[in-house]
């Protein structure tokens, strides 16, 4: 993190001062130094690039499901009452579709020369648990927000498992590391 600090503040930042834009070229030239950097420090092959954000998910019958991810939104009891309402009425149940925020990280692969070998993405958890019919002093805040550890392991786990399948990532992991720089 420090490299990649000095090399931003030494190019003045990435970002347009006025309109907040990212400046393309400088961040280019800053992936590159970051590169030509990382070769020469630590023999690196390879960067890896990781991202969490923000995404919006649509549940069905109380259960909302993103990018590999999926998470109850209502209670198991809600959720067994509409698959009877399903089967009773033949309908879709009373369970309507509901708009969630939740959390998706991702990773980005990429060689020395910037080429991207692999990335992918895979969903965490909703940013909120909403149970929209429990009452409201039984509704979880945000203050419990990525603090299941089991739920972060397993998605890191889903995330690069295909990682180790990927041909041409195993195919690059097998060539012999860099030599030191002199």
């Amino acid at each position: 993190m420090r490299l990649w600090d000095g090399i931003v503040r030494q190019m003045g930042g990435l970002y347009d001062s006025i309109t907040g834009e990212l400046i393309e070229l400088r961040a280019e030239v800053a992936g590159e130094q970051l590169r030509k950097d990382l070769v020469e420090l630590f023999r690196s092959d390879f960067i890896l690039f990781p991202e969490i954000w923000s995404v919006q998910v649509e549940s069905n019958e109380g259960v909302a499901k993103w990018d590999g991810a999926s998470q109850a939104v209502v209670g198991f009891g809600w959720r067994l009452l509409n698959a009877l309402d399903v089967i009773v009425n033949q309908d879709g149940g009373f369970l309507e579709p509901e708009l969630f925020d939740a959390l998706t990280m991702g990773v980005v692969m990429e060689d020395m020369d910037g080429a991207v070998i692999f990335e992918n993405v895979q969903g965490i958890e909703v940013v909120r648990d909403v149970d929209i019919y429990a009452a409201p002093d039984e509704t979880e805040e945000t203050g419990n927000l990525l603090s299941d550890q089991q739920k972060i392991r397993v998605a890191v786990k889903d995330l690069l498992i295909p990682l180790f399948d990927d041909p041409q990532v195993a195919s690059f992991s097998d060539k012999p590391p860099s030599k030191p720089r002199s």
